[in-house]
């Protein structure tokens, strides 16, 4: 059997060959302020796996061409988009669930579906009429068309006669493996923020260890990165993989590493990550862990990635749950400086629009072809990392989103770099309800029945904006 670093070597040499034709150069993406533990990196979120064991190391890597982000860029606040009504909080309201109430934010209207309603931002407190405390742990799982290791599906549906029938309330960020100060931060902040309102689990998005992910399932940086900024909360990590958690400096063609994080799961159950794809429901939410490294490659190699579609698309189409999430590493689409899949790195490798999508893999034409047979017009929302900022984007507002669903980009996990506020050459900017790129923070939903309430909070502990919809 050929040698990983020698496939790594060969087919490496073959792909930066084809990219460099494109002069599609590398660049910094610096870590902001205090992000001590985090050293410059590539973005190009290149990566093969096929979700199964045994994956052949035959990817490449391709340059970085993300820009550099500087120190915490201000970005324009877009938030209240059209269609959307500001209401103030409401801090009289009475649960009248019997069952306990995790802390969900109150809107203090009833959203009909047609109209979407942003309520003022919620500091954190609870509601006045009623305690609030965390749900118990359900083990009760249900997983179709994937492997599914066992992880406690926690918080069990609420008993209350008059209250939602099923809750469920999670937390969704990415780009978060830096060790630094921020990291460590945001960590305190999610575990209070889980220990008042409830969180059934987080959403891990990718980018877990920079620079070049872990060498072992006992690698130290599990500890540093993982187990120590999140020792407090009481969840269980929903875990997909990111361009530098599979190694290469960030082209992520280092695709056998993927074993070290399945492995490090089999030791460690608050780490729940089966294969580099799969799928679990919780309730009446059904998650899709994807592989978008891999849908890089779509566009050139579709044998890397047609057993995930395969697979995915067979559990999609046979779940017969409330609410469908899908999430991965890469942006559908993204006003951050990675951009729209298709033409990512579109303001900078691909000035003129005409030529997105021409640069093989690194522009994520794959990407974009994976998600419009997967995701658009067949789930409810997204969530991605890769662009280092916190964004809700407007489908209503846009012409060119994806088909029915809500996109979250939340990949401020530990720092930031920036967000576009207008289109220019090749990048098109998307309509947004919110985007921030000037604090680390992560995304909190709860999901009541056919309700979601959305929320962006901060490292300080601040609701920087929340959102409510029904479907």
């Amino acid at each position: 059997m050929r040698s990983s670093k020698g496939i790594r070597l060969l087919t490496t040499c073959a792909v930066v060959a084809t990219l460099a034709a494109y002069g599609c150069g590398e660049s910094s993406d610096k870590a902001n302020g205090s992000d001590s533990g985090s050293a410059a990196q590539n973005d190009s979120g290149i990566s093969f796996d096929t979700g199964g064991g045994g994956n052949a190391d035959t990817g490449a890597s391709a340059g970085d061409s993300q820009a550099a982000g500087g120190a915490d860029a201000t970005a324009a606040d877009t938030s209240a988009a059209a269609g959307d009504t500001v209401a103030a909080p409401d801090t009289a309201s009475t649960d009248t669930a019997t069952a306990p109430d995790t802390g969900s934010p109150d809107t203090g209207s009833t959203d009909t579906g047609s109209t979407d309603t942003a309520t003022a931002p919620d500091t954190g407190s609870t509601d006045t009429g009623s305690t609030d405390t965390a749900t118990a742990p359900d083990t009760a799982t249900t997983d179709a068309g994937g492997p599914d290791a066992g992880a406690p599906d926690a918080g069990a549906p609420d008993s209350g006669t008059t209250g939602p029938k099923n809750v469920v309330r999670f937390v969704a960020m990415g780009d978060t493996g830096t060790a630094s100060e921020k990291q460590y931060k945001v960590g305190k902040v999610l575990a209070e923020h889980c220990k008042k309102h409830g969180c059934d689990f987080v959403l891990m998005l990718g980018d877990n260890f920079y620079d070049t992910g872990v060498d072992s399932d006992n690698d130290k940086q599990f500890v540093d990165k993982f187990e120590k900024p999140y020792k407090d909360v009481d969840a269980p990590f929903y875990v997909v993989l990111g361009n530098h958690d599979y190694g290469a400096g960030g082209a992520g063609a280092e695709f056998l590493k993927k074993e070290h994080y399945v492995k490090y799961g089999k030791k460690n159950p608050k780490w729940f990550m089966p294969d580099a794809y799969w799928n679990k429901q919780i309730k009446h939410v059904h998650l899709f862990a994807m592989d978008s490294n891999s849908m890089l490659y779509g566009d050139v190699l579709k044998f890397i990635v047609a057993d995930q579609i395969k697979a995915l698309d067979k559990a999609i189409a046979a779940s017969k749950a409330e609410w469908k999430i899908t999430f991965a590493h890469h942006p559908m689409r993204s006003n951050g400086p990675h951009g729209n899949a298709g033409c990512y790195e579109g303001a900078k490798a691909a000035p003129i629009p005409q030529l997105c999508g021409i640069i093989p893999v690194a522009s994520g034409k794959g990407v974009l072809e994976a998600y419009n047979k997967l995701v658009c017009g067949r789930v409810d929302m997204h969530f991605a990392g890769h662009d280092h900022s916190r964004q809700w984007l407007d489908q209503k507002a846009s012409t060119k989103h994806c088909k029915g669903v809500e996109l979250i980009v939340s990949g401020g996990g530990a720092k930031t770099t920036d967000v576009a506020t207008k289109s220019k050459g090749g990048y098109e900017f998307n309509p947004v309800h919110f985007q921030d790129a000037k604090t680390p923070g992560f995304f909190y939903a709860v999901i009541e029945d056919n309700k979601l309430t959305g929320s962006f909070i901060d490292m300080e502990g601040k609701t920087n904006f929340t959102r409510s919809y029904t479907k």
